[in-house]
């Protein structure tokens, strides 16, 4: 009878511990998963505004001096794509008189 009693606290005491491991499993996930929303809304965040500036802080350079800045950041082509510049991953637009008016994450626009 006593072995009974042995393995009975023992398959109990393995089974609350592995539940507990469980519980700390899910909420180290939350708790990740948390951090990784807050860190992706920071860096959204940051790259609009870095995004937003960029023609202002260009705006003494021409086309050809823009595209040779950003080309140093990436060892892909550029190539024109219905009125975009793409340099790498990013796409640029000038305006008639060559100017920088908007900058261009290859996975579409930021608003």
């Amino acid at each position: 009878m006593r072995i009974w009693k042995i393995a009975t606290f023992a398959l109990s005491a393995a089974l609350i511990g592995s539940n507990g491991w469980w519980l700390l499993t899910v909420i180290d996930a939350g708790v990740t998963n948390k951090y990784q929303g807050q860190m992706m809304y920071e860096r959204t965040g940051m790259l609009k505004q870095l995004i937003s500036v960029i023609p202002d802080l260009s705006a003494e350079k021409n086309k050809n001096e823009i595209i040779a800045i950003v080309q140093k950041s990436t060892d892909l082509e550029p190539f024109e794509k219905e009125g975009t510049f793409w340099v790498g991953w990013t796409g640029l637009q000038f305006d008639d008189k060559d100017k920088l008016v908007k900058v261009i994450p290859s996975w579409g626009a930021i608003e």
